[in-house]
């Protein structure tokens, strides 16, 4: 919510909409760290890309907020579970800047 230049644009309803955001992020996660399927993160990442930017969030600040998410998880867990979540949220970070390279747009 410190990211005022990132979340102005929602109003009264930024941290409601950041709150949803990261439970939903974390239920994808922990359902793809149960299952082994980085595809479920896949499908997040590209859901997002094309459906964030109608509100208004950018690519970039979706890659802001995986990074604070992962910095998070490494401040409040023990180092062990820290890691292995993080494993999964730096394939993440990874993808959604590959998302964000234009040169991965398809013609």
């Amino acid at each position: 919510m410190q990211h005022i230049d990132e979340i102005a644009h929602h109003g009264q309803e930024a941290q409601q909409l950041i709150s949803s955001g990261i439970r939903f992020t974390t239920k994808m996660l922990t359902t793809a760290m149960a299952t082994g399927e980085i595809s479920l993160l896949e499908d997040q990442l590209t859901w997002a890309k094309d459906r964030l930017r109608h509100e208004g969030v950018k690519p970039e600040h979706l890659l802001h907020r995986l990074q604070i998410y992962s910095d998070v998880v490494q401040e409040i867990l023990p180092e062990y579970q820290a890691q292995e979540i993080n494993q999964f949220i730096k394939w993440m970070i990874q993808r959604q800047q590959e998302l964000m390279n234009p040169r991965n747009e398809e013609i």
